[in-house]
């Protein structure tokens, strides 16, 4: 069975974290609930929004990738994956700080 987890983590005052990093313990912004509404893991979701968005993709390994955004290009990818139902998106559009940066995380395990 394949487990899929997806997160957000902040870097305050839009820090860099280098993409290549496997660090983990970054300031958590967001668990990423459900599934995302294209009907399949974050892994391919993330990625297939990351490359519309023309954005640099990092993959730790062929199942654990990351995607360093701003904060528009986050409330852009919660526009993109919010669907009916998904009550735990709106609250997170009033905590982003225009000034941070986030990384977006999917893992397949």
């Amino acid at each position: 069975m394949t487990f899929n987890e997806g997160w957000i983590e902040v870097l305050k005052g839009g820090a860099a974290e280098p993409l290549n990093s496997a660090r983990r313990g970054l300031e958590k912004f967001a668990k990423l609930e459900s599934r995302p509404g294209w009907g399949d893991y974050w892994v391919p979701a993330v990625e297939r929004w990351a490359q519309a968005q023309g954005l640099d993709l990092h993959y730790i390994d062929n199942c654990w990738l990351k995607v360093a955004v701003s904060a528009a290009d986050l409330i852009g990818f919660l526009r993109q994956i919010d669907q009916p139902g998904n009550t735990w998106i709106d609250p997170l559009f009033a905590r982003i700080d225009p000034g941070d940066s986030y990384l977006i995380e999917a893992e397949e395990f």
